[in-house]
């Protein structure tokens, strides 16, 4: 009966992961309206949370971009630990999240996961080149 019972817990487990690895991967948000985020500028929101690796390894890049696009985009950080009303709002699932919204309030595309400064400066390219 034991056998029975922990295989049963581990198969839940399993789902479970998988559930919320596809909310991750497929970039699920609970809203694509970010208005209140922009003021007439596109935004990049870096959501992470304190003691994340993947967040502490992003954190060079930001600034790097921010160094290099901070004239033509608003960068916004949300510790998900501290802001869960955005984090709700936006349905992040994982850290570090970035959003890239438009200067109209629209997310235009979402990066899951640590990344390169190539990959995050293709998606800005592409964010001010958006309409």
């Amino acid at each position: 009966m034991r056998r029975q019972l922990g295989r049963k817990a581990l198969i839940i487990l399993f789902i479970a992961a998988m559930i919320l690895t596809m909310v991750a991967y497929f970039g699920c948000t609970s809203s694509t309206d970010a208005g209140d985020e922009t003021d007439g500028k596109a935004v990049v929101i870096d959501f992470w949370r304190p003691g994340c690796p993947p967040c502490d390894a992003m954190e060079p890049i930001v600034e790097q971009l921010k160094e290099e696009y901070g004239d033509q985009v608003d960068f916004k950080a949300y510790n998900t630990m501290e802001e869960r009303g955005k984090v709700d709002k936006y349905g992040i699932a994982a850290v570090p999240t970035f959003l890239f919204i438009d200067a109209a309030g629209e997310i235009v595309d979402k990066v899951v996961g640590q990344t390169d400064i190539e990959t995050m400066r293709s998606k800005i390219e592409a964010l001010l080149a958006s309409p």
